[in-house]
């Protein structure tokens, strides 16, 4: 079945999340029904009705390391947040990210098809960033994007800033 990559539309989010969630193992649902207060926007991969895959992008006003975390935001994220303001580049910028496909169709170019349309969608948008951990790191060069640094996050885990210019 043909791949179709194109913006969501709100009622589509929710699914979105889900797959996003089950791709990376993460509840990410908040942060996708949180994008039309940041200004973001949300791709999804699609074989006729189904989300196979989802990327979204944020504009530097709704980056992690431009907005204000709830006064109750748990110590982990805070500390996440001030790993994003140390690490990302310090003029305006789109952040990528999450980028997730379906666990069962990886490697069938959903996730490639998913980030190729953020870009697009953002062309003229200047630089771009992403951060990954060190198994999704080709992935993003394959798509155009180079490494700047590769840094331990809060927890340990190696992470890599890689940019793009749109």
């Amino acid at each position: 079945m043909e791949l179709l990559a194109r913006r969501l539309e709100s009622d589509e989010w929710p699914e979105a999340s889900r797959v996003m969630a089950r791709a990376l193992s993460e509840p990410l649902i908040a942060r996708f029904e949180a994008l039309p207060a940041a200004g973001a926007i949300a791709i999804g991969v699609l074989a006729g009705t189904d989300i196979l895959g989802a990327a979204r992008a944020v504009p530097h006003a709704g980056c992690l390391c431009q907005i204000e975390l709830p006064a109750d935001a748990a110590q982990g994220a805070l500390d996440y947040q001030a790993f994003i303001r140390a690490n990302h580049p310090n003029q305006r910028h789109w952040f990528v990210g999450p980028v997730g496909v379906e666990p069962g169709r990886q490697g069938e170019g959903v996730g490639t098809a998913a980030v190729r349309e953020v870009m697009s969608s953002i062309v003229g948008a200047g630089l771009v960033c992403v951060e990954a951990e060190d198994h999704n790191v080709a992935f993003f060069e394959r798509v155009g994007f180079r490494p700047t640094l590769r840094t331990p996050a809060p927890d340990g885990t190696p992470i890599t800033f890689l940019e793009a210019h749109v």
